[in-house]
Order: C-alpha cells, then structure tokens, then sequence
C-alpha cells in the first residue's frame, strides 16, 4: 500500500478526534464508506462533514460551523498541528487544512446542503483500516443510506473515476437497498444544480484515460481482468421503485 496514503491516513485518524468532538458534525462521503463501511477498497483520506442539525436557518448554521472550525483549530494547535483556515465570499470559514510535516488532511463542511435522512451513528474502522493504519478511532459518521444516497448523486453529477468506483463497490456488496433509493431521492431532491448529468453510459469505460484513473482507487492494484468495469453500474436499479 501507498507509504503516503498511509501517514495520510494515520494523520486523519489524530485529527478526526479533535474535530469530531460532539454531535456537531458527522462524516460522509469516500472516507466514511473507505475506512468505515468497506475494508479500505481505495484511497480517500478527506474528511467530508455535514451538519446533522437541519432545523438551524442558514446563517445561524453557517455561524455554528465557522465557530466548530475555529475551535477544532485551537485543540489542533494545542497538539502540535498546523492549521490553514481558506476563506472565500461563498463558503466563508467552512474549510480547515491540518498539516504535520510533509503530510495534509483536508477538512470540508458541506454548508449548502444540512441535515441527514436517517440518524447520525457512532462508528468505528473497519478491522482491516484498524490493522493497516495500526489506529483506532470511533466517530460521528452518517448512515450507510445516507453515505451511499449522497453517493450517487455525485457519481450521477461528477462522474468522477472516485464515485465510480464507490457505486461500483456497492454492486459489489449488495446494491441499492430499498432505503439507499429513498435517501437517493432525497438528496436528489435537495441537490443544488437543476439535475445530474444523468446515467453513465455503459461505454464509459472507455473513455481516454478513465480506466487508468478508475484503477488508481484501487489500493490492492488488482490485474485488469480481476477489476469489474463501469458496466457493472446499472442505472436502471436506481428508476424500479421509484413510481
């Protein structure tokens, strides 16, 4: 496995602690689905959060968030690590970037779109994260309906070779549950461009340069004829049930 992926993820493993302190925020997104849902299938050390907390208006949420960044800066600071704050007109103070030496963890709240479908759960690293990352760690982390509605909406909108892969690894591992399709409507619902690109095209794997990014995710760097490709993605489980 990847030296660096690894000090990457040690890292995170410190510093999730530190900002995860309470029911402020959850984790969503490739890292709850990488470390704490499936056994490390690949890469993905950000820590992608979202306010679980929907009743607050927005610019009430927006100040809480900023105020939770800023004090995850100063229990950071206090153990040694670096911090960066970026500021934009948009986001203001929603982002954190911790450095330790040569190695960063990037720390991003979702301030467009709050609130979770289901509850909020505590949740641990899979063994085989436990083993690799010689690390424990037990926090705030969103439902695997929520996890995995999210999911793929981005997979639909970005079409990213990373979503991809995560869509690709819940085929795998059972595909959309009856739940997963009703927080995807949800999410779907709540997404804020007009609507996602759409399918992806079975063809999709072939696209220049896709396949290799796609093998990228892979930690295990399995031979090409052991990785099931983008086909495995079938969109029409997304539209049976949904009249």
């Amino acid at each position: 496995m990847n030296e660096i992926y690894l000090q990457t993820a040690r890292l995170l493993t410190r510093v999730a602690p530190l900002v995860l302190v309470d029911d402020t925020f959850a984790l969503k997104g490739g890292t709850a689905i990488n470390l704490f849902v499936r056994d490390m299938p690949r890469l993905s050390v950000d820590l992608d959060l979202v306010l679980p907390d929907h009743a607050l208006p927005r610019e009430l949420a927006l100040r809480r968030i900023t105020a939770a960044i800023h004090q995850s800066v100063a229990r950071l600071k206090k153990q040694g690590f670096q911090t960066h704050v970026p500021t934009s007109a948009a986001a203001g103070g929603t982002k954190l970037l911790v450095r330790q030496g040569a190695i960063q963890v990037k720390i991003e709240v979702n301030f467009v779109l709050r609130g979770t479908v289901h509850p909020v759960r505590m949740a641990s690293l899979t063994a085989t994260a436990r083993d690799a990352l010689q690390a424990d760690l037990k926090i705030p982390v969103v439902s695997v309906e929520d996890v995995y509605g999210g999911k793929l909406v981005a997979a639909m909108d970005r079409q990213h070779p990373r979503d991809l892969f995560d869509v690709m690894q819940l085929f795998a591992h059972g595909g959309i549950t009856a739940s997963i399709r009703r927080a995807f409507v949800v999410y779907l619902a709540s997404h804020n461009r007009t609507g996602p690109r759409g399918p992806v095209s079975a063809n999709a794997r072939h696209r220049p340069g896709l396949r290799a990014q796609f093998r990228r995710h892979d930690c295990r760097v399995r031979r090409a004829r052991d990785t099931p490709g983008l086909r495995a993605i079938e969109w029409c489980e997304l539209q049976h049930g949904l009249t």
